[in-house]
């Protein structure tokens, strides 16, 4: 009885699998290592303040002062701040904010693609468990109809009531009934710890 009793419904389900299933999370990176990207293009549109120096020196031949005092004479220091505005780039970074947004965008529909496709395997999974457990139920019916009918079938036998073709005929049927439950029972297991899997519980079996 525990495993034709489904926990959640389908809805509670997908909204687990959504926020426990690898795929997902992959979408979610993959969203906002683009909006980052974005950022970072949209850095373009910003001024650029620039700080550079320069230290240096220089000797001669020509020059009849020995190499220490000219290196001391011409040594030099340089410091400077540059301010670059982005006034005009050839519109370089307004198409590439526009390419980054493309790209979030694409991101954002591959998210749904990847959504739609784990509800429909959760649905899909949901419905193999409700047929599978109703397949249970009938077969385990079947099962004890034909187990009974096998036991009358044995009583007639003995009694000469009924030939051996016949209860045959019956024990073949009681068999092929205990497959058919015995099918069901482990299909609506596989599939009752596939739910467990989407919803991320552990399997146990």
């Amino acid at each position: 009885m525990d495993l034709i009793m489904l926990e959640g419904n389908k809805s509670d389900i997908y909204a687990k699998a959504l926020s426990y299933l690898p795929e997902i999370e992959v979408s979610n990176l993959d969203i906002a290592s683009k909006e980052k990207e974005l950022d970072i293009v949209k850095g373009g549109y910003l001024p650029t303040l620039s700080l550079n120096g320069s230290l240096g020196s220089g000797y001669t031949s020509i020059n009849p002062t020995t190499f220490t005092d000219q290196f001391d004479f011409n040594f030099n220091q340089k410091i400077g701040l540059s301010l670059s505005i982005p006034i005009f780039n050839r519109n370089q970074t307004k198409s590439a904010v526009k390419t980054a947004s493309i790209t979030i965008e694409k991101a954002q529909l591959q998210k749904q693609n990847t959504e739609k496709e784990v509800y429909l395997k959760v649905e899909t999974a949901y419905q193999n468990a409700i047929s599978s457990q109703e397949q249970l139920i009938a077969a385990e019916a079947s099962q004890e109809a034909a187990a009974q009918s096998y036991k009358l079938a044995q009583k007639k036998y003995e009694l000469g009531g009924l030939s051996t073709t016949d209860l045959v005929i019956s024990q073949n049927t009681y068999t092929n009934t205990q497959q058919n439950y015995l099918q069901a029972k482990y299909l609506t297991i596989l599939y009752h710890q596939l739910l467990q899997f989407y919803q991320g519980n552990d399997i146990q079996i």
